[in-house]
């Protein structure tokens, strides 16, 4: 076979550090996990807030759900990219209903449908946050230039 006929290998460059990469490799894996184990819940009906009426009572829990609100809220506002804003906004939002609804008066049939509605804004923030990531490796991951052939062949 003639060289001009062989289809030339390009080789696969990734612009950043390798433990940012496989940072984000374990971070779209956990996602996805996530992901799945969310709807395979919502699926079989299985989703709670996993509140008793005795979680009020524990301090711990209300200040770890305030920290928690904050901290999301907080860094919604500091990202710049809009789909990342809205994904920890809806963790903020989801962290603020598991911190106050112990709080509220609310029926069996009220907090199954709060259950419901924090499961599907957390799928959602899942898959914002798995098109970020897949977005960030579509910008990293090139195709290096082809080599010379004649650097190749000495």
């Amino acid at each position: 076979m003639s060289e001009s006929t062989q289809t030339e290998r390009q080789d696969i460059t990734i612009n950043s550090n390798w433990i940012i990469t496989v940072g984000m490799v374990l971070l779209f894996a956990v996602i996805t996990f996530l992901l799945g184990w969310s709807v395979r819940d919502l699926l079989f009906d299985r989703v709670s807030l996993g509140l008793s009426q005795g979680d009020r009572d524990r301090w711990i829990n209300t200040f770890s759900g305030a920290i928690g609100s904050v901290s999301f809220f907080a860094l919604a506002y500091s990202f710049r990219g809009i789909q990342l804003k809205i994904a920890l906004f809806l963790f903020g939002v989801n962290c603020t209903i598991r911190t106050v609804l112990p709080y509220l008066h609310i029926s069996v049939d009220g907090r199954h449908f709060a259950a419901v509605a924090a499961a599907l804004s957390r799928q959602i923030t899942y898959v914002i946050l798995l098109f970020a990531i897949a977005q960030w490796f579509k910008t990293v991951i090139g195709h290096a230039p082809p080599r010379d052939r004649e650097a190749r062949n000495s």
